[in-house]
C-alpha cells in the first residue's frame, strides 16, 4: 500500500510546494566559478616572467660582487699574515714565505683561505700584495699593508 500525503498550500499539494521553492533557491544562490580564465593565467604568468627579467641579473651581479669582496678580504688576511712573520722572524722585504709558514692550527692563518670564484692565490713576497687568478679579484694600494708599517689598518 502507497500513501500519498497531501498537504495543501495555497491550493497546491506539498510536493509541488517543494519544487517550487527549490527553483526559487536556485534561481536566488549565483553559481560560483570553477577556476581562473586563460587570460588571468596569462597576465599573472607574464607578470612572474618580467620580474624574473628584472631580479634574475641584479641577483647574479650581487653574488659575483659578493664573492670579489671575500676574496679581496681574503687576500687581506693573507697580507697581514704574511707581515705579522716577517715581523716576528725578522724577515726582509723581497723574502717569499711558504704556505707552512702562514697557515696552521697555531700559525698566523688556520687553514689557507679558498677564493669564492675558484681562483687560487699566490702569496708572494713580504711588502708585495698576494694575488688571485681571477679577474678583479686584487687588492689596490689601499686595501694592502704595503706602507702602513705591517698593520693593514693605519695603526
Amino acid at each position: 500500500m502507497k500513501w500519498n500525503l497531501v498537504a495543501k498550500a495555497g491550493g497546491k499539494s506539498a510536493q509541488d510546494n517543494r519544487h517550487e521553492m527549490t527553483g526559487i533557491i536556485k534561481r536566488a544562490r549565483p553559481i560560483p566559478r570553477a577556476g581562473f580564465t586563460l587570460l588571468e593565467i596569462m597576465i599573472v604568468v607574464s607578470l612572474i616572467a618580467l620580474l624574473a627579467v628584472i631580479a634574475i641579473p641584479a641577483l647574479a651581479r650581487a653574488r659575483s660582487r659578493s664573492a670579489q669582496n671575500l676574496c679581496i678580504s681574503n687576500l687581506r688576511s693573507i697580507d697581514d699574515a704574511k707581515c705579522q712573520w716577517a715581523l716576528e722572524n725578522r724577515k726582509g722585504i723581497g723574502v717569499k714565505p711558504r704556505d707552512e709558514d702562514l697557515f696552521g692550527p697555531a700559525l698566523y692563518l688556520r687553514t689557507k683561505p679558498e677564493c669564492p670564484a675558484g681562483g687560487q692565490y699566490e702569496v708572494g713576497k713580504v711588502k708585495e700584495p698576494p694575488t688571485c687568478n681571477v679577474a678583479g679579484h686584487e687588492l689596490t694600494e689601499e686595501d694592502s699593508t704595503k706602507g702602513t708599517g705591517g698593520s693593514g689598518h693605519g695603526h
